[in-house]
């Protein structure tokens, strides 16, 4: 490991100061690299590089790669996608986890752990290769391996020297999101509601949830059957069926919410405002 980081950090030293170093032990030895050596997307480097989990030579070349320490990728790829991957509480069986991913794709994914309870995956994919849908699958996965996961998937890409820019700014964008929302699963294209959320304060978004909720705003029920219906573009079948619930209460609780709130679900700018309001007074 140690020589694997002399190549990327040619100033590795032993026994370095610590005021001008970032330091760490590796088998009982200190060592430390110039701060002037980093950047921060070094330092999270360093930090994949010496967490607990032993990266295989494929990710550690990645994550070179990704964190600008070397400028051409290791392996060309037709497109790929990435994934980041939440647990509530710590991971303790990484490898199972990993194992288990394997399985659902059909392929060997390459993994980056961020600390005790997150993965990003890196997924790379063939012209001709079929691509999974990974949503329906996390409630199984979490079931199989009795766990509460998360998963955020980004859109698909085909240039990947856009990846070291896609990497951390999709990371960035992923835990802005589950910030808001309790769902298992959020797409790309799913992401920029909860994205600009982020950039009102908390009194903020109340005041626009009030404003827009008026006396719903506390109605739990109500709002979470006008969430399903506008996630389910307006189709009152579908909305029942996710819901459990007779087509005609639905349909009545869109009529009453429309009528207290002077909202049109199918108003485009209405049903947006609406869905937005909903999450910020969750």
């Amino acid at each position: 490991m140690i020589h694997q980081l002399k190549q990327v950090f040619p100033n590795l030293t032993k026994e370095s100061n610590s005021d001008s170093h970032y330091q760490f032990t590796y088998n009982d030895q200190n060592y430390g690299i110039p701060y002037n050596d980093l950047t921060d997307e070094s330092i999270q480097l360093l930090k994949l590089l010496l967490s607990p989990v032993n990266l295989d030579e494929q990710s550690i070349n990645w994550l070179s790669f990704i964190n600008g320490e070397t400028d051409k990728a290791p392996e060309q790829v037709s497109q790929f996608r990435l994934f980041i991957v939440i647990n509530s509480d710590p991971i303790e069986d990484l490898l199972l986890v990993q194992k288990s991913l394997n399985d659902v794709f059909g392929k060997k994914l390459i993994y980056f752990p961020l600390g005790k309870s997150e993965l990003i995956l890196l997924e790379s994919i063939e012209p001709a290769e079929d691509i999974i849908d990974i949503a329906p699958l996390v409630d199984v996965l979490s079931s199989d391996l009795e766990m509460n996961l998360r998963v955020f998937e980004s859109s698909l890409y085909s240039d990947v020297d856009e990846l070291p820019y896609l990497f951390h700014k999709i990371k960035k964008i992923s835990q802005s999101c589950f910030q808001f929302t309790n769902k298992k699963f959020i797409h790309q294209d799913q992401a920029l509601v909860y994205y600009l959320m982020q950039q009102l304060s908390d009194d903020e978004q109340l005041l626009f949830a009030d404003s827009i909720l008026k006396e719903t705003a506390n109605d739990v029920e109500l709002l979470n059957t006008i969430e399903t219906v506008i996630e389910c573009q307006l189709n009152i079948t579908l909305a029942s069926k996710l819901l459990f619930m007779h087509r005609n209460t639905v349909q009545n609780r869109i009529e009453r919410f429309q009528k207290i709130t002077n909202c049109n679900l199918h108003d485009f700018e209405d049903s947006q405002n609406v869905y937005m309001a909903i999450q910020y007074a969750k």
